[in-house]
């Protein structure tokens, strides 16, 4: 089984990179659903590129095997609403517009994340922080 680890991260984001391409702020993060009954959180990694993309892993509990990648243009977001949450931590909301529905992303991330080697976690989410701001459409 793979360790959940800034290393892995790295290695998932460089095989969804396209030629000349660079993950600018990986981060650790959660992934939530919005719906009237609560759901299980998934877990996963989150990067800007420096070609506009948002790339996304996502997996159940500490299972790898289970991963649901994605990627989006920065220019297909909808809505955006960033919020710092009461445990300092961030949630963020975006919608995608694409041909058949909307598709709605919430991320919740912290600034530190303990063991894994993620010590860039908190200059990471500040770069995300200042890519996403100029899409944001919620205040």
């Amino acid at each position: 089984m793979t360790k959940i680890t800034a290393e892995n991260m790295n290695a998932i984001f460089a095989e969804m990179l396209m030629p000349s391409e660079n993950s600018v702020c990986p981060i650790y993060c959660a992934f939530r659903e919005k719906s009237f009954f609560p759901t299980r959180l998934e877990y996963g990694y989150c990067t800007c590129t420096d070609t506009g993309r948002l790339l996304i892993v996502r997996y159940c509990g500490i299972m790898y095997e289970n991963q649901k990648k994605g990627a989006a243009p920065l220019t297909a977001i909808k809505n955006l609403k960033i919020k710092k949450t009461l445990i300092g931590q961030y949630a963020i909301t975006i919608t995608f517009a694409t041909e058949k529905k909307d598709f709605k992303l919430m991320l919740q991330i912290a600034s530190k994340i303990a063991g894994g080697g993620f010590a860039n976690q908190s200059e990471n989410l500040q770069r995300l922080l200042d890519i996403l701001k100029p899409y944001e459409t919620v205040k």
